[in-house]
């Protein structure tokens, strides 16, 4: 079969090759003998270091990449062209090449490079190629050389496995991990994965499409979603269920609390969420999430007969200034409201299917026969497994001839109830984690259970002693194969690192968070960003000294480890940070940037503009004897459509970042007129900003969505909104210069 295999991958690739070195490509492809009669006597030949790699094409080889170059004429630029037999090869021999070669030599960013009479060939046959150009035709002598010595390495690596088969769970933590890290192109390979590897139903890869586009913000796409009306109809698991009403929420009823009037809140709810929500609001369920609880909270505000003793409940719920300047009026209301007590006003909240209002108007009447059976029923609608064995507990503690009679009477019901309440978690962390059912979906209910409980104020429910257990069993488990600590690992990072400001108790956790990450050994874009982001928040918690020098040198061990051009951008970036952030101990921290910064100056020739810029920034800033050419960081021009004073506006919630970003842009092109906001509301000077920048760049993953929705309705020109991807002062400052360049 081997042979077989073999002789196919020759046969395809000698295809491929055929086409390519015919007219009009100036290169002659004369190892492949269907070539060799084709009396073109004036083609180029190929360099020397591409040819081992293009003949073990030829003779079946398809685990390594080779480069073609192609040339429509000889004073034509050449277009470079890296050839990998899958989607995951092309992705790894770009990373590579583009740490191997650099910005500084090649460009390639394919919305850049123009597209080749080449491309329409690879379109036609087996590979995946990636596109790129010399920023200099007399680079193309650089490139080759760069290949010669990556072409040396690869035939020098050990043989590995092309295919890593991993777990449903382990795919969707790696999923829960790039959305975190605000990685798209991470997550939407995760998704392909979990599509190539496990399969996935039309529902599923819905549920993932929404999971993707609500973790970036983007709500018209959750509400525009092909089979969004489908989706109503289903008893949608929690996650979707949040994502649904926080696109609801925040694109009808989000931009309203800044009025601080509840009755135009309740009007909006009425006019534009109840007619969309549509079956969503029967049961509020298991789901925690804020936005569904407020959804909720107007819903029932909104009925005839609200439910006094609900509304209250779900307010406390939600915290202090849950509805923002509205939250004194919504108050208000409830405290308006006349409680309901009784048996009858129960059974009519359930012949209105509303489970919820019925349950605790049951909850607090006297045991009965016919009280029990409803509470049951309700518990069912709900389908809360915590709820489910609150209501089994209840009707086993109830007296002997009423537990008989509901049995007898209710049976089947009541086995369903049990079912339910079984899915509840364990009560103990360490016996969460020892749930390991057979099959993919080992420990849902217990994931499911963390991330509605994630949705609360960690300050409030993350007291010492939760904080201690979470510690251990990171401890515990870090090398472990748990596939339920693999999944609940993201979601205590984004509950005690994202959604939770730093908080001086919490630095064990933090320091937790970024042992346990890299002991894993796992250090890819998400990964790195997500242990900065860590690092970070323990900097600005206020650690004492011996608390930063270890994390200092902990960094110091994962940069070593990491070293390379490739993750430069990760490194310069983490040391910008730590320059503007308080320090606890200044040798140890400089340790850290002395070695960023020789790394820097090593890789100087293969480091982008915005890259460069930074680098010296950062060594004047800390004072140390490094010397860098200043011509070698290049001045960018700006698009000829663009006059040399265009305006750009940079958004973000992260100000030093931003100021930082500012410094590199003026350095890099000083005719460029920038602005910074950071305005967490829809304000006149937001709007006025907005309308004057030629081009505004939105840092999304530090941002709040009613500046994005202010934004983009106060935009002179649709396509000057410009995603930044990630944080920090690199990317922002590469998403002006990519933009300016695609412009030319």
């Amino acid at each position: 079969m081997a042979s077989e295999a073999q002789s196919e991958h020759a046969q395809a690739a000698a295809a491929c090759l055929k086409d390519f070195f015919e007219a009009p490509n100036a290169f002659s492809g004369s190892l492949i003998a269907q070539q060799r009669d084709s009396g073109r006597s004036n083609a180029e030949p190929l360099p020397e270091p591409l040819l081992d790699a293009i003949r073990r094409s030829l003779n079946g080889g398809a685990d390594l990449p080779m480069l073609l170059p192609f040339r429509s004429s000889r004073d034509d630029v050449t277009t470079w062209y890296a050839c990998s037999r899958d989607k995951q090869g092309a992705r790894a021999v770009r990373a590579d090449l583009h740490a191997f070669i650099g910005p500084s030599y090649a460009d390639f960013d394919s919305s850049i490079v123009a597209r080749t009479h080449a491309d329409e060939i690879f379109e036609r046959h087996p590979f995946y190629v990636v596109r790129f150009r010399a920023t200099r035709p007399s680079f193309d002598k650089n490139i080759v050389e760069q290949w010669g010595i990556y072409w040396s390495l690869l035939q020098r690596r050990p043989l590995r496995r092309t295919l890593v088969h991993r777990t449903f769970t382990q795919l969707r933590a790696a999923l829960d991990w790039a959305l975190l890290a605000k990685n798209e192109s991470e997550a939407r390979a995760t998704v392909a994965a979990l599509r190539e590897q496990h399969g996935l139903s039309a529902e599923n890869r819905a549920f993932l499409d929404i999971r993707i586009a609500a973790a970036f913000g983007r709500w018209d796409e959750v509400l525009g979603h092909a089979n969004f009306t489908y989706l109503l109809k289903l008893r949608l698991p929690p996650e979707t269920f949040g994502d649904i009403w926080e696109a609801l929420y925040e694109t009808w009823v989000r931009p309203i609390e800044q009025a601080g009037d509840a009755a135009r809140l309740i009007a909006a709810f009425e006019t534009n969420v109840r007619p969309a929500a549509g079956n969503l609001l029967r049961s509020l369920g298991r789901s925690r999430r804020p936005s569904a609880l407020k959804a909720f909270v107007l819903h029932e505000l909104s009925q005839a007969r609200p439910s006094a003793d609900l509304c209250a409940q779900r307010l406390a719920e939600l915290g202090d200034g849950a509805f923002g300047p509205a939250t004194a009026a919504v108050v208000e209301m409830i405290q308006a409201l006349t409680p309901k007590r009784d048996f009858e006003a129960a059974r009519e909240d359930m012949e209105f299917e509303r489970y919820e209002q019925a349950y605790d108007l049951l909850w607090a009447l006297e045991d009965s026969v016919e009280m029990l059976t409803a509470l049951l029923r309700c518990a069912k609608e709900i389908d809360d497994p915590m709820r489910a064995f609150q209501t089994v507990t209840r009707v086993r503690s109830s007296a002997d001839a009423v537990l008989s009679s509901v049995q007898t009477k209710r049976a089947r019901l009541f086995e369903d109830v049990i079912r339910l309440a079984a899915a509840k978690p364990p009560e103990s962390l360490e016996a969460q984690l020892r749930v390991q059912p057979e099959g993919d979906h080992a420990a849902e209910n217990v994931v499911e259970h963390w991330r509605e409980l994630a949705n609360a104020d960690a300050l409030s429910q993350i007291d010492d002693v939760m904080a201690q257990r979470l510690v251990q069993s990171m401890e515990d488990e870090a090398l472990s194969n748990s596939s339920t600590f693999d999944a609940l690992l993201p979601i205590w990072f984004d509950w005690i690192v994202e959604r939770t400001k730093p908080h001086s108790p919490f630095i064990p956790l933090y320091s937790s968070l970024i042992e346990t990450m890299s002991v894993r050994d796992r250090y890819g874009e998400s990964e790195l960003d997500l242990i900065k982001q860590a690092a970070l928040h323990l900097v600005m918690a206020g650690p004492t000294p011996d608390q930063y020098a270890q994390l200092m040198q902990r960094l110091l061990e994962i940069f070593t480890l990491v070293r390379s051009p490739y993750v430069m951008r990760w490194a310069l970036d983490l040391a910008d940070a730590l320059m503007i952030a308080p320090t606890r101990n200044e040798q140890a921290r400089n340790q850290l940037i002395v070695a960023i910064l020789s790394a820097g100056s090593e890789y100087l020739a293969r480091l982008a503009n915005a890259q460069k810029a930074l680098l010296l920034l950062l060594a004047n800033e800390a004072s140390l004897p490094f010397e860098f050419d200043k011509q070698a960081v290049a001045k960018f021009d700006e698009p000829h459509d663009v006059s040399a004073q265009a305006k750009i506006m940079l958004y973000s919630l992260d100000s030093q970042s931003t100021q930082r970003a500012i410094d590199v842009l003026r350095t890099l092109s000083p005719g460029l007129k920038v602005t910074a906001n950071s305005d967490t509301e829809c304000t006149p000077r937001l709007r006025q900003h907005t309308r004057h920048a030629d081009y505004v760049f939105f840092v999304s993953s530090v941002a709040t969505h009613q500046a994005f929705y202010c934004i983009k309705n106060s935009l002179r020109d649709p396509d000057a909104l410009c995603q930044v991807q990630g944080t920090g002062t690199t990317r922002i400052v590469e998403s002006v210069i990519s933009q300016f360049n695609a412009a030319r």
